[in-house]
């Protein structure tokens, strides 16, 4: 269901987003960390699932455990730089690139 989810957020509906980060339970890691990204681009409240994932789950959600950029991320949470049309135009710089294995735990 989650994979109908993520198209149904690619087709212009963000809540289907919302229903596509269920993609981590099924093995899609890095899919479940990029759809979190991009909700928070678009604007969705969801920040304590990244730091959170940084802080405490590591592995379990296809990450190494980072404190230092679950701070950064909590930080950023806190104000927001949202942009005129409610997006946050520099949230690439803090992705990074300790997302992108998927291990399928």
């Amino acid at each position: 269901m989650a994979e109908w989810e993520l198209t149904a957020g690619i087709l212009g509906d963000i809540q289907g987003f919302t229903g596509a980060l269920q993609l981590s339970m099924t093995g899609f890691k890095t899919r479940a960390q990029a759809v979190a990204f991009l909700l928070l681009q678009l604007g969705h409240p969801g920040f304590s699932v990244l730091y959170d994932s940084y802080q405490y789950r590591g592995l379990i959600d296809g990450l190494h455990e980072n404190p230092i950029k679950a701070q950064m991320l909590k930080n950023f949470a806190k104000n927001p730089p949202y942009d005129k049309y409610g997006m946050l135009p520099y949230l690439d710089e803090m992705i990074g690139v300790d997302w992108v294995m998927d291990f399928n735990i």
